[in-house]
């Protein structure tokens, strides 16, 4: 979610998008009257108050740990990461061309997964039963293979952000009672911002026409008639067709409000650059959720057309929980590009300690207001968020441990499943060998993407 003209596609998350020269929601000139761009708009403002409350009003102490891990526990966790580790890193590059030999192989390797991640990391079977099931696993390979139909020449980098995107508008069809499905709508979305990106990371376009995309695309967005220069402008505007087809204007105006207020939050999210922070802490903090609530806020209306304001208010709050937490895995390179966060400003004067404890209440708070109904799946849904958002926080502790108190990393040690060193450690050895692997893979294979071995 950071900004397009910085952030290398490597770092992008969901719900990212595009800035255009205008701070504000532009006015849909299609079939959406004013006095409903007005009411969407008082509504995201609303959403904003009601989560900066939220943070504001959340305690400042230590996690309480969904499992506490002893030494002696995290080193035999760390064995069987090992060994885990080992074994892909061997059988990765013997991947069979086969079809049917591949499944038997893809399920041997699922298997191996699964007991590492139930036995040593802490996840039940339910969780493990969403994340691996069927439906999930079907939509994944429907994207890759439709997106690979629709442009042969995707890059693996931009497959990853589609894909993180899809996913989580996947945990929204969940939430919402239905099953992780493809659409139109997710299709197009999830691509469209990968598209925009590829072109304003191109150092040979000049800042002119990166900017005469953006207004492109926010008009078209907006409904105008607008003609397209090139490539990547046809691209952009054949995804937003995808979306009208699914969704026409006149039917759900919400979906495009939507869209657009990516673009708002967007727009306004330059404000956190610069030498120095320009915004205070709670404009700073504002900022940020209003770029990842909409984000989110988007995903849910692409995938319902129509929410329930309370289900509106759970998605927007669930695009800032991912927000904050994306702030705080990206604090070293925020740090460096001077990018302003509520962490990175932090950071600059005192430790992490109360606004990272401050951040896990935060979550807390944003998941037990997910009361659309009283369902076991919904509850299983936000114990897998609420864990998941948990060891992402402790591995940018392990990460960052310099700003951090000692006191505060021997209180949060004790809740990773493994020892912080190992974790920083790992973290560096995975990336440098899937990055091997892989490359071995492919080149053997003569395939683009490691996402191909999907099918």
């Amino acid at each position: 979610m950071k900004e397009m003209t910085v952030s290398p596609l490597s770092r992008e998350r969901p719900g990212r998008g595009p800035m255009v020269a205008r701070a504000s929601l532009p006015e849909l000139r299609g079939d959406q009257p004013c006095q409903e761009i007005a009411g969407f708009q008082e509504d995201l403002a609303g959403y904003i108050d009601r989560y900066a409350a939220l943070w504001a009003g959340a305690r400042c102490g230590p996690p309480t740990p969904i499992t506490v891990f002893s030494p002696k526990e995290q080193r035999r966790n760390e064995r069987e990461v090992d060994r885990l580790v080992l074994l892909i890193e061997k059988e990765l590059p013997d991947c069979p061309a086969d079809f049917w030999q591949r499944k038997t192989w893809r399920e041997r390797l699922l298997r191996e997964l699964l007991k590492v991640a139930e036995e040593r990391l802490g996840y039940p079977q339910s969780h493990l039963r969403i994340i691996f099931s069927p439906e999930y696993f079907s939509v994944t390979r429907t994207f890759v293979r439709e997106a690979r139909s629709f442009d042969h020449a995707i890059s693996t980098e931009a497959l990853s952000q589609a894909l993180r995107n899809v996913w989580v508008m996947n945990w929204i069809q969940m939430f919402l009672g239905g099953i992780p499905a493809m659409s139109p709508s997710l299709f197009a979305y999830s691509l469209l911002y990968p598209y925009t990106d590829n072109f304003l990371d191109q150092s040979g376009v000049s800042t002119e026409d990166k900017v005469e995309l953006n207004q492109n695309l926010g008009l078209r967005l907006a409904g105008e008639q607008v003609q397209a220069r090139g490539s990547y402008d046809q691209v952009m505007f054949r995804l937003i067709g995808m979306i009208e087809s699914e969704y026409p204007r006149s039917d759900f105006p919400e979906v495009f409000s939507a869209l657009l207020a990516i673009q708002a939050g967007q727009v306004k999210s330059l404000m956190q650059q610069g030498e120095s922070p320009a915004l205070d802490a709670d404009e700073t903090l504002r900022v940020s959720m209003e770029k990842g609530g909409a984000s989110v806020l988007a995903d849910g209306y692409l995938v319902a057309g129509k929410l329930r304001r309370k289900d509106a208010a759970f998605c927007f709050g669930l695009g800032v929980l991912l927000q904050l937490s994306d702030d705080l895995q990206d604090l070293q390179s925020d740090l460096a590009a001077t990018r302003w966060t509520i962490f990175s400003r932090t950071a600059l004067r005192s430790s992490l300690d109360g606004t990272t404890s401050r951040l896990y209440w935060f979550m807390r708070r944003v998941l037990a207001s997910a009361t659309r109904n009283s369902s076991s799946r919904c509850g299983v849904l936000t114990g897998l968020i609420r864990r998941n958002c948990l060891y992402l926080m402790l591995r940018a502790i392990a990460q960052n441990r310099q700003f951090y108190t000692a006191e505060y990393l021997k209180q949060m040690e004790p809740c990773s499943p493994l020892r912080f060193g190992y974790l920083e450690e790992q973290c560096r050895t995975v990336e440098s060998k899937y990055a091997t692997v892989t490359g071995t893979l492919l080149a053997k294979r003569n395939i683009g993407s490691i996402f191909d071995l999907l099918d």
